[in-house]
């Protein structure tokens, strides 16, 4: 079996891809969307640092460089909680699947 290939790796050419994408993309043209699928498969990462480090890009992509979507699709109702209770470590604000309303982060204030 082949080994994996690193993280880093697959950050950095996500990374490039997204802001070729961006050169590219014209006014009004929709951003490019990445979609993680069976999201909850995270909840299982052994490597703490590393997932803190895929999801810190996932920011990245998303608020700091807005160059991409990413969506992170499962059917478990639980991983917008997990997320939160301390492995996402950022004011991130998440929908869940059939609502318009804005799920706030853990520490948010709400008003």
């Amino acid at each position: 079996m082949q080994d994996p290939t690193p993280l880093n790796t697959i950050i950095d050419a996500y990374s490039k891809m997204a802001k070729k994408a961006r050169q590219k993309r014209a006014p009004g043209d929709p951003w490019p969307v990445i979609i993680v699928d069976e999201a909850n498969a995270l909840q299982e990462w052994e490597d703490a640092k590393s997932l803190k480090a895929l999801l810190k890009f996932f920011v990245y992509l998303t608020k700091e460089e807005q160059l991409a979507h990413v969506v992170l699709a499962t059917s478990d109702t639980f991983l917008v909680e997990w997320l939160q209770s301390g492995v996402m470590l950022c004011d991130c604000h998440f929908r869940q699947h059939g609502s318009s309303h804005a799920v706030p982060p853990r520490n948010a204030q709400v008003r």
